[in-house]
């Protein structure tokens, strides 16, 4: 495998502890007893493998290997804040949270919580995503099988992720034995943004799930149907159902696959991601899209340059299915989750 740069590195090494705590005590023994460190010395910048690594990052995987925490992290933060200030050399970033904004992606929610356990202060919540172990509803089907309960389950902790929400989806246990028909699915922005699925079929037939707990399905995603170029915004999609000015938008050089056991290597390493607001839609053809968090209306430009194929997934803070006509088996059921923006895994260790 070749060196990663430093920035699919350190994206890496966010989603590896988000992951550890998602999975903190069940995934424990799987973990690599040097993964911090083999992913520093993994590096093709040799200005941040002679700041980062070295004894103190060991002793961070020591720790981490034991569940022994304490200031832990904090030197892990620590020596990313200073390789940002002193080695980057990138205009206005000098912290972990101004390269976040830099780099336009986000990182778990529970990688927020070790930061925020460190410094008592949140990294920008723009640039964090929700929990998907957090259930947002379950639809259930009843009336021998011709109809759809729907129970709202917990809302976004808009002081702990992003308050436009994520990738909407739609999670499956083990088996379904008919596939379950959802009409009339509102996907909610705000209170005001709402884009109507009239039907969504959770098939049956889908490939058995990667692993136990069940088969995630995104709700919503669009596919370019051109290229974007950097500095312009101009998104070309082949449709605009589901957009909105204001609302976030994660752009991804390949699609997600959910149900893997990790993304890579070497996707999920190397793929190209880029959060954006909407600015404008225009209908049937494109969105154009600037940089989350400006003051006002957001200059148009992209970072990083999409090509046809490449996916949208608008994001969504919450979910009703508004209908009770469907269909499936009685005593079937879905829920409802934010997906995550990078599948997360603890077993990866670079070659």
């Amino acid at each position: 495998m070749s060196a990663l740069t430093v920035e699919q590195n350190f994206r890496a090494q966010c989603d590896h502890l988000g992951a550890y705590k998602e999975g903190l005590v069940a995934a424990i023994a799987d973990r690599d007893a040097d993964t911090l460190w083999k992913l520093v010395d993994n590096t093709s910048d040799i200005d941040y493998e002679n700041r980062v690594k070295g004894s103190s990052v060991s002793s961070i995987d020591a720790d981490l290997s034991t569940l022994k925490f304490g200031n832990t992290l904090a030197t892990w933060f620590s020596l990313h804040n200073q390789y940002f200030a002193a080695d980057a050399d990138i205009d206005d970033v000098n912290d972990i949270s101004t390269a976040l904004a830099y780099y336009r992606w986000r990182v778990p929610e529970y990688f927020n919580d070790f930061h925020k356990n460190a410094f008592n202060r949140d990294l920008p919540l723009n640039n964090v995503s929700p929990n998907s172990d957090t259930i947002i509803g379950t639809a259930t089907v009843d009336g021998g099988g011709a109809s759809i309960t729907f129970v709202a389950g917990d809302t976004l902790d808009t002081t702990k992720a992003s308050t436009l929400g994520g990738i909407l989806g739609v999670k499956i246990g083990p088996t379904i034995t008919t596939s379950i028909v959802l009409n009339d699915l509102k996907l909610k922005v705000d209170d005001t943004d709402i884009y109507t699925l009239s039907a969504f079929t959770v098939d049956a037939a889908l490939p058995p799930p990667a692993y136990s707990g069940g088969q995630f399905i995104p709700l919503l995603v669009q596919t370019m149907d051109g290229n974007a170029v950097v500095n312009t915004g101009v998104v070309p999609v082949a449709s605009t159902n589901g957009f909105f000015p204001g609302q976030h938008v994660l752009i991804c050089s390949d699609a997600l696959d959910f149900n893997a056991a990790y993304e890579g290597p070497p996707s999920n390493l190397t793929l190209v991601q880029e959060l954006a607001e909407v600015i404008s839609v225009d209908s049937g053809n494109s969105i154009t899209v600037g940089k989350v968090g400006q003051t006002g209306t957001p200059e148009a430009g992209l970072r990083n340059a999409f090509l046809s194929g490449d996916s949208v997934y608008p994001l969504f803070k919450d979910i009703l299915v508004n209908s009770t006509s469907g269909s499936g088996t009685a005593g079937e059921y879905v829920t409802f989750h934010y997906l995550p923006d990078r599948v997360l895994d603890l077993g990866f260790i670079p070659a």
